[in-house]
């Protein structure tokens, strides 16, 4: 029960950090560490290791769509993803109104965007940026459903993951 329970969790929600599925599953940390690294182990899951954090996914997910998925978890990442995801394109000036962030934290956001191939700038006399794969980013949006643990994430964490 409590190992199909996380692995229902990481289904619904691809990308959980761990904290995010301690804090969803209820489970004490060493109970979750265990059962993770079982479902590890067999393969039922796979983990994205980065310097900072570890985030789920189930095995039917293809590792293109990791970033996408990762970066949707983050207020400021997916507030930029979802105006592009509107408006097609966007100028610098844009984007941050509507982050509603400082320059320094929508900068960062997006350098970190382009580097995951998730977004990328155009140049020109008014540079502009734009998704790099729409399709790809509506299948990342339909697998991940906004929930009570995006919308509790601290933004301090948020302006900070980058380092």
């Amino acid at each position: 029960p409590r190992i199909s329970y996380i692995l229902d969790i990481i289904d619904k929600n691809p990308g959980l950090s761990f904290r995010d599925l301690q804090r969803f599953s209820g489970y004490p940390m060493g109970t979750l560490s265990n059962s993770l690294s079982n479902l590890e182990k067999d393969s039922k899951i796979i983990v994205k290791r980065s310097k900072r954090r570890s985030n789920y996914f189930p095995r039917n997910i293809s590792p293109s769509e990791f970033p996408t998925l990762i970066n949707l978890r983050k207020e400021t990442s997916r507030r930029i993803i979802l105006f592009l995801v509107e408006n097609q394109k966007g100028t610098f000036s844009e984007i941050r109104n509507f982050a509603n962030k400082s320059p320094s934290t929508v900068s960062l956001t997006l350098t970190n965007l382009i580097e995951n191939n998730i977004i990328r700038r155009v140049s020109g006399l008014r540079p502009y940026f734009e998704l790099q794969n729409i399709q790809l980013i509506h299948n990342a949006l339909m697998r991940s459903e906004p929930n009570t643990i995006d919308k509790m994430k601290d933004r301090f964490a948020d302006t900070f993951s980058y380092l």
